[in-house]
């Protein structure tokens, strides 16, 4: 039985934005440790201090994925190099990191190899001489795309160049938060990168994450009155923002909800409510939960898009049950992408209901909602729009 509040999934965007573009993408397992280098990263199963979760590349290969996405490079072994340092970490770092392949390939595992993001400008990219970990960073990366092709069909790279880094190794503006990991932006830059890499490998990632019998409530967007206004179940809401013009629109083949919010100058957000309720399922079952969404600018400056939160939160017995979509972050104005385009699905990862004899308490609110941030230097407006919404027996 759930007691007080229960809170599952991943709250780092850059780590897990992959569904945006490929969202047939479902985590099985997030198996990074903050501040590991490669020796670590081929520590034993458990090994002091990390007693708390799994950390060996065992316990990678027991959970069994279709795909690894290994980002390794890894600039936690370049951090600290001086210029006399340099070309050991580099060759330490390249040995560490075809030992962690071969172990992954000799358990049967396909490899989606990430070379190292990039180096500057930010609090964490601290190095007295930053152009000496950055030469070490370009110099891992070439080695990285070498090695994936003596890997064969179990390996291949991405490379981040011109999109993460540019040509000496320095993050592009915008793709980072501190020097060191990955913006809004740049998570969903990666992420595409990603996308585009699987696709060319395994194939198209755009069908339903979740197939089956669709639970969800008013699916298929039936009106409340004539066509074009909000459909049953729905709401659009602004904080900061004046939302109005809400329509059920056919965009790209697909029903959306949307409606044109006005952002004045500074901070403001958007909530996009879709109908969420459990009451015909039981404890125990596994439920698997997924819309599309867009936002993109209709007019006047374009804002930056600040925060994403997508969530979907229900009471059972005991306690609320909140379950973060696959990504949810908040960023500063320095690190955030623009709204002037952006669609893309969230997928949640796969819940199950709580058990002990725990029941829906449906007296008390269900939510499932997309909530965007915006900052502006100018007055603007965007179109914000959830779609084609899932819910099903996983």
């Amino acid at each position: 039985m759930a007691t007080g509040t229960d809170t599952v999934g991943i709250s780092e965007f850059a780590v897990w934005a992959l569904p945006t573009h490929y969202p047939m993408a479902q985590l099985i397992g997030h198996f990074g440790i903050d501040g590991q280098d490669t020796l670590l990263m081929l520590a034993d199963d458990r090994t002091a201090p990390f007693t708390g979760q799994p950390m060996a590349i065992q316990d990678v290969i027991d959970a069994a994925p279709d795909l690894v996405i290994l980002r390794g490079g890894s600039i936690n072994d370049l951090q600290s190099v001086s210029a006399s340092s340099a070309s050991t970490a580099v060759s330490n770092c390249l040995t560490n990191h075809r030992t962690i392949l071969q172990r992954m390939v000799n358990g049967g595992l396909k490899v989606l190899d990430c070379g190292i993001f990039g180096y500057g400008d930010g609090s964490l990219a601290n190095n007295s001489n930053p152009t000496v970990v950055r030469n070490a960073l370009l110099q891992v990366n070439a080695g990285l795309a070498t090695m994936a092709g003596s890997f064969g069909s179990s390996v291949r790279y991405v490379s981040p160049l011109n999109t993460l880094h540019d040509s000496t190794g320095r993050f592009l503006s915008g793709m980072t938060i501190d020097g060191l990991h990955l913006s809004l932006a740049g998570g969903l830059a990666q992420a595409k990168l990603e996308a585009d890499a699987m696709t060319a490998w395994l194939g198209a990632g755009t069908g339903t994450a979740y197939p089956g019998t669709n639970l969800m409530l008013n699916a298929a967007m039936t009106a409340t009155g004539a066509p074009g206004v909000t459909p049953t179940g729905y709401s659009a809401a602004g904080s900061n923002a004046a939302v109005s013009n809400q329509l059920v629109e056919t965009i790209g083949g697909k029903t959306f909800f949307t409606t044109r919010a006005s952002l004045p100058i500074g901070s403001s957000s958007v909530v996009m409510r879709l109908p969420f309720k459990l009451s015909g399922l039981a404890t125990n079952e596994v439920i698997g939960c997924e819309f599309d969404f867009l936002c993109e600018r209709v007019s006047g400056s374009t804002p930056r898009l600040t925060e994403f939160d997508a969530r979907q939160e229900y009471v059972w017995s005991g306690g609320r049950i909140t379950h973060y979509a696959g990504y949810s972050a908040r960023a500063t104005s320095a690190a955030t992408t623009t709204a002037a385009s952006l669609t893309g699905r969230v997928v949640f990862l796969p819940f199950k209901l709580p058990a002990s004899g725990a029941t829906f308490d449906s007296a008390n609110q269900s939510d499932l909602w997309l909530n965007l941030g915006f900052g502006t230097s100018a007055s603007s407006v965007v179109k914000v729009g959830v779609g084609n919404p899932r819910l099903v027996r996983a």
